[in-house]
């Protein structure tokens, strides 16, 4: 079976297109003869909608010359500012303190405990001491920029911890007399 083709239409009377007239023009002739029929920008309408368009832009991020005027690329947008804008500086400055602070409250918590298992019950800190220690640990770490411990600090304080509870009993002290005077027997005869 032949598929049947579509019929068209006929065209109402009136409505025939125009015919083709015999000064043919290229693309570039009808851009041309465009461009000279149209009106040139109002420069006071220019002016109006760059400022309605500086209020509108964020200083913070776009940048605009010594008049307030906006600093437009090549493709007309807006130009932004190079580098991380101030509201993620001011973010990264907070964590940063904040860092600084819990990093001191480690240390000083570390610290008393490292205390109070070489020293004894003796050096339990009271609440101010606590505070004060750990302000000043967390002054000292935003000073030099620290953000984290060394491990090896982290290490040893583990380390000294677990040793200094074991060096208050009893045994190990007899133990440790015992070493004392066995190496003051050997190095100084």
């Amino acid at each position: 079976m032949a598929e049947e083709s579509p019929t068209i239409p006929p065209v109402p009377a009136g409505d025939e297109p125009a015919a083709a007239s015999s000064d043919d023009r290229g693309l570039a002739d009808l851009a041309a003869e465009h461009l000279r029929q149209t009106p040139a920008p109002n420069p006071e309408a220019v002016a109006a909608e760059k400022k309605k368009l500086a209020a509108e832009l964020d200083p913070a991020i776009y940048r605009f010359d010594e008049l307030g005027n906006p600093i437009f690329n090549k493709d007309g947008t807006p130009a932004r500012r190079r580098g991380p804008r101030p509201a993620q500086i001011a973010a990264a400055e907070e964590h940063r303190q904040a860092q600084y602070q819990a990093l001191g409250l480690a240390t000083a918590e570390t610290f008393f405990v490292l205390c109070v298992s070489l020293g004894g019950d003796g050096w339990k800190p009271e609440d101010p001491e606590r505070q004060q220690l750990a302000h000043a640990w967390g002054v000292y770490y935003a000073s030099t920029g620290l953000t984290a411990l060394p491990p090896w600090a982290v290490v040893l304080c583990a380390t000294a911890t677990y040793a200094g509870r074991r060096l208050q009993l009893p045994e190990t002290q007899n133990r440790l007399v015992r070493m004392y005077l066995w190496a003051k027997g050997k190095l100084f005869r």
